[in-house]
């Protein structure tokens, strides 16, 4: 019986053995049932899944065209094109807008709240001859830029959460036409 024993006690001893080093020893596929990737599934996948530092710069600036006719008014949801839901408050910015072109529209460009976009198509916009510059009455604007002959830059501080609209604006001049005239502008968070 003695022998019996022993046999049992080192069988279980060796099951246990087996049993633990199945436990902790790390499994890897094997390398055949794999199927390899081709270039077009591995820039899909890195495609998919752009880094963060990515998705920051892209929420963080507006590079676009705004598309007006003369003699128009238009308004461009910045939020949308950016891809946020708001502008809050301290976010510092500088907005650089370049001319349609020699011989096109000269815009005026303001940055309105979503209040004031409403109001700046309603108001009609007149020319004070001292200051140089359009006047909206009862419009307030976060900031306006009325010479775009040439590239034009200003910088500027968000005060209140909230929708802000950039708006092209070329009503009261003479003449109207087909033609889109391409204004652009960029926004850049500081």
């Amino acid at each position: 019986m003695k022998i019996h024993g022993y046999f049992v006690l080192i069988a279980a001893l060796v099951i246990l053995l087996a049993v633990a080093a199945g436990c902790t020893t790390p499994q890897q596929p094997a390398a055949a049932t794999q199927a390899p990737q081709t270039q077009a599934q591995q820039a899909t996948v890195q495609q998919a899944a752009p880094t963060a530092a990515a998705v920051r710069t892209s929420s963080a600036a507006l590079d676009t065209t705004i598309n007006v006719h003369r003699n128009e008014l238009v308004c461009i949801d910045i939020q949308e094109r950016m891809g946020i839901d708001y502008l809050y408050p301290d976010q510092q910015f500088r907005l650089e807008v370049s001319s349609a072109g020699p011989g096109t529209i000269n815009p005026t460009i303001s940055l309105v709240d979503k209040n004031n976009e409403f109001r700046i198509r309603e108001v009609e916009r007149h020319w004070d001859m001292v200051q140089k510059t359009w006047v909206y009455d009862g419009v307030v604007t976060v900031i306006r830029l009325s010479d775009i002959t040439k590239q034009t830059q200003k910088e500027f501080r968000i005060k209140e959460q909230g929708k802000y609209y950039l708006c092209a604006d070329d009503r009261g001049e003479t003449g109207s036409t087909d033609t889109v005239y391409q204004v652009p502008v960029r926004l850049i968070k500081l």
